[in-house]
Order: C-alpha cells, then structure tokens, then sequence
C-alpha cells in the first residue's frame, strides 16, 4: 500500500521522472557499449584501494603514458601544450581545470574523480577513461593527485 498522497506522491513521480531523464541521456552516469542492442552497461566503480608509494609512481606513469598531460599539463595544473587551444562542440574555449587544487568537476571524493576520469566529460575533447586505462591504473591516477589533500 502507497502511504504517499498528495503532493509527496506528485513530487516522487517528478523525481523518479527526473531520474530516468537522467539516466536515458547522460553518458557520464552510463557507458553506452550496445552494439545495435540498446542496452547499456552501467560504470561500476570497483573499491578504492588502500594508497602505497608504488600506486603514486603507476599513476603519473599510466597519466603520461595516456596522454593526459597534453591538456592537464605534467604536474595536472591545466596548462599542458593543447589547453589553450581547447574548444568545446561550439567553439567555445574549455577551461582545463587544475587537478592539484582538490576540486573536481562531478564531485570531489576520489569515487567522484574516478566516474568522471572513467566516463569522460561530456560536452568536452576529454575522453572516456575506460577506453584505455584498467581499473586499477584508473585509481592510481585519482590516489596521485588525491593524496595529500585536506577533504
């Protein structure tokens, strides 16, 4: 039995209504891997691992070796070679943002990071994550510039 009425029961349909919208239309909160099939494979974001020195070392490696630093720079501060010529679908110049400061676009927790380093930005020349780094060299890159920061 519905023991919402009214108004509740009105603004759950709008939310749940919201939700779906969301859920059929942004790509950072699915992958769309369908093959012509129409179903989506929805990003499971694996545990975060306890952070090593080691980790820190596989995460500025698996960053230079992706080519991340040609818009995020070496040290990830925006202002790698590409970043000021960065454009967004209409013309309009992309700011890149500076990794080392400890906000992130979609979220600050190092969960938020890795969805947004995984998916990709939409709207943006960032690419999708899951397209050449693993699981593992995903974390990595979030505990580097994670660490040390006072969330």
């Amino acid at each position: 039995m519905n023991l919402l009425v009214g108004k509740d029961q009105l603004a759950l349909d709008i939310a749940e209504a919201a939700a779906e919208i969301i859920w059929r239309h942004n790509t950072r909160v699915r992958k769309t891997n369908d093959c012509g099939t129409g179903k989506a494979e929805v990003l499971v974001i694996p545990p975060r691992p306890a952070t090593a020195p080691e980790q820190i070392l596989r995460g500025k490696e698996a960053f230079r070796l992706a080519g991340c630093t040609k818009c995020h720079g070496a040290t990830g501060r925006g202002d790698g070679p590409k970043a000021a010529r960065l454009r967004d679908p209409a013309g309009r110049p992309i700011a890149v943002p500076n990794l080392t400061l400890g906000f992130f676009v979609g979220g600050s927790d190092p969960e938020d990071v890795y969805r947004t380093m995984m998916t990709g930005m939409d709207g943006t020349p960032m690419p999708q994550g899951l397209d050449f780094f693993t699981a593992q060299e995903g974390w990595d890159i979030v505990m580097d510039f994670w660490r040390g920061k006072d969330h």
